[in-house]
């Protein structure tokens, strides 16, 4: 069912985003529904979007910087997406072909990202601790494409957490 949304929106001051069974995030302006962005990531979203806030980084806005994390169905990969355009700001991907994220990830207060794992056999299960770094812009690394209303200074990556 094309443009059925099964999980609640992310509803801030300036945006409301939600998942779309017809393999698309949306975002609109909360003051009267019109679309900012559309971010296709070509695989069915059902579960619900998780907001993580990013440390250390200057936000455009002047607020607390954030991503939305989303899972795919297909449950191999967790996307961060930027809140102000739509773009993948970073990925985790599972290495093992028989592994599954499951269920959506939860945030803690000190912004650790919790997701369950399940291999395929059930008693392979593990929970994965990520945490959301700035990008190291010293190193050389490519931070993405900047397009002119971000300035890239709220791009992220995810980073493995020793617990």
């Amino acid at each position: 069912m094309s443009g059925h949304t099964p999980a609640p929106p992310l509803v801030d001051d300036r945006r409301i985003v939600f998942a779309s069974l017809d393999n698309q995030i949306y975002g609109v302006r909360r003051r009267n529904g019109h679309r900012l962005w559309v971010a296709d990531l070509g695989q069915r979203i059902s579960r619900s979007l998780v907001s993580a806030p990013i440390e250390d980084i200057d936000h455009p806005e002047g607020a607390e910087a954030k991503v939305i994390l989303v899972i795919p169905d297909d449950g191999r990969k967790m996307l961060a997406l930027d809140p102000l355009n739509g773009s993948t700001a970073a990925t985790y991907s599972l290495s093992n072909p028989d592994d599954r994220l499951v269920g959506s990830p939860v945030v803690t207060p000190n912004g650790l990202i919790l997701v369950a794992r399940q291999g395929y056999d059930p008693r392979s299960a593990s929970v994965v601790v990520l945490s959301l770094v700035p990008p190291d812009r010293e190193d050389g690394d490519d931070v993405g494409e900047e397009n002119g209303y971000n300035d890239g200074s709220d791009r992220a990556a995810a980073s493995p957490e020793t617990p």
